[in-house]
């Protein structure tokens, strides 16, 4: 039995674990000879408490059991404040903490494509305090 990121493989037959480049860092894939695909997982990160004005930097991953990672996209979900984020790579976004009248939280949605056009999500939550 292999865990790999909390998921348990077993009697795989055929593992290939690709690791990727600069442009698609923390996707993970393993080839399996299943033949029918299965969702991608997204891991948008742990929740998060931060202050006002302070740099808050979402990671996210994906892996992919049977095959590769196309696309990957974040949004914020909540409603109130709006937040303009950079995003550094697919995986990757950033953003400064507004000022806030009282805590708030803000929350984002990791959503993650496979070659064959399987998508899941994950969402992170992150709370400006005052």
């Amino acid at each position: 039995m292999l865990n790999l990121f909390g998921l348990k493989i077993v009697s795989v037959c055929a593992i290939l674990l690709s690791c990727s480049d600069a442009n698609t860092h923390n996707t993970y894939s393993v080839k399996s000879q299943s033949g029918l695909n299965q969702k991608p997982t997204a891991l948008a990160g742990h929740d998060l408490r931060v202050k006002e004005n302070a740099i808050v930097r979402l990671n996210g991953a994906a892996i992919d059991v049977d095959g590769n990672i196309k696309n990957m996209t974040w949004r914020q979900v909540s409603r109130g404040l709006d937040i303009v984020f950079n995003q550094s790579s697919r995986s990757d976004i950033s953003f400064t903490a507004p000022n806030v009248e009282e805590d708030q939280i803000l929350t984002f949605e990791l959503s993650v494509i496979d070659n064959d056009d399987a998508i899941t999500t994950d969402t992170v939550n992150v709370l400006i305090m005052k």
